[in-house]
């Protein structure tokens, strides 16, 4: 058995085949990532998505939310093939706290990254947060999207996204594991 395998890791220092993708550059805080959206036009809810092509074992993809200025109790959303694998709530007065969920049959965790605090853009608290979202057995192509449903400008409330990695099982079918019953110690 050959371990895990990093299939794809993007920090965003440039945009590559990222569909409606746009590039943050102007953060000393962030530095560059993708981002940021707000309630401009969107593609099966998705402001920004991309394919990749995976070898079809259990794949975990983590990347950070970048929330940003003054939430309205509005939703973030990331798109497994079009299907909402993760949908969070978030206010611009309340801190991101670490919890776990199923979304769509997606198993999900958030954990918050940095502090609750000016960080951004216009005024408001920001905050950033690791998502990660394990993906079953069974993607050879797949397209993760993100999006929202805020309902102002980027002047006043945005996300990005940055530090995208997909992390596969690189399981080899022709691996043998054998145990000789007899070298084994204890209660067996």
């Amino acid at each position: 058995i050959d371990g895990d395998t990093p299939a794809i890791t993007d920090s965003f220092d440039s945009l590559s085949g990222w569909t409606g993708g746009t590039l943050e550059t102007s953060s000393s805080y962030y530095g560059n990532f993708l981002g940021r959206y707000s309630n401009g036009s969107k593609t099966n809810g998705q402001d920004v998505s991309k394919s990749f092509t995976l070898n079809s074992q259990p794949a975990t993809l983590s990347f950070d939310f970048i929330k940003l200025d003054s939430w309205d109790a509005e939703n973030f959303r990331a798109y497994i093939n079009d299907t909402v694998a993760f949908t969070g709530n978030f206010r611009y007065d309340q801190a991101i706290s670490s919890t776990s969920g199923t979304t769509n049959g997606f198993s999900w965790t958030i954990a918050p990254k940095d502090s609750f605090d000016y960080h951004g853009f216009s005024g408001w608290q920001d905050q950033t947060a690791t998502i990660t979202i394990s993906l079953p057995s069974g993607y050879s192509n797949v397209k993760i999207g993100f999006g929202s449903d805020l309902n102002s400008g980027v002047s006043d409330e945005s996300y990005g996204i940055d530090n995208l990695s997909i992390i596969q099982s690189n399981i080899n079918s022709t691996d043998t594991l054998t145990l000789n019953a007899s070298t084994i110690t204890g209660n067996v």
